[in-house]
């Protein structure tokens, strides 16, 4: 086992600090805190380089500039309605570290969308202002390289997801980093059903390790 000790962000030089307490964190300095302290299993073989022993515990994630289509989509599978997107899932988030998964970061906030009756295919009728879920979703799926994926519930058919955000990183897990929208411009809008559906482009993302 590494010898542990307390860790140093390699992109401040400054100590790094639990948000729940305060105190230290330690481990294997030489690689991010894996395989030292922290709480978590010494290896974990789903997750490259002991990265489900790292830190950080928790991450700040800015989301900006998200910008929602404005095809006017048609229900589809999950009911004759058309439904157009309002608002983005802009803001400041803080991701926990899932407890099960723990290269995994979540959180969740809400999109609006307007629903309309199946005969107004042009969605031209009066506001509904109806909201759903999005599920933020941090991932580090080796010991460099982290993914994000945004995803919003499809309106009254949760199974079905609508892309609002994705990018990948390839940068150490201390330091704070930002990604443009893998959906970049008006182009990656669609008005195919919604098994699928982008319905969000362009934005950046900022992440931070609290």
């Amino acid at each position: 086992m590494a010898n542990d000790a307390p860790l140093y962000s390699k992109t401040s030089d400054l100590p790094i600090f639990r948000t729940s307490d305060g105190l230290p964190i330690f481990g294997d300095p030489a690689n991010c805190g894996c395989c030292g302290g922290g709480g978590g299993p010494e290896f974990d073989s789903a997750c490259a380089n002991c990265a489900a022993n790292t830190t950080p515990l928790q991450v700040e994630i800015v989301l900006s500039g998200i910008t929602a289509c404005t095809f006017c989509q048609w229900g589809g599978w999950g009911g004759n309605f058309y439904w157009k997107p309002t608002t983005a899932p802009n803001g400041t988030f803080t991701l926990a570290r899932d407890p099960v998964s723990p290269c995994l970061f979540t959180a969740e906030t809400t999109w609006g969308c307007n629903r309309y009756a199946a005969d107004d295919s042009d969605c031209s009728g009066a506001s509904t202002a109806e909201t759903g879920v999005v599920h933020i979703e941090l991932e580090r799926v080796s010991a460099t390289t982290w993914q994000l994926w945004v995803w919003a519930e499809w309106p009254d058919f949760p199974p079905m997801g609508i892309g609002v955000f994705t990018a990948s990183k390839t940068v150490g897990c201390d330091a704070e980093w930002t990604a443009t929208n893998g959906y970049p411009d008006s182009g990656a809008c669609t008005t195919s059903p919604p098994q699928g559906t982008i319905a969000f482009y362009g934005g950046s993302a900022s992440v931070r390790p609290v």
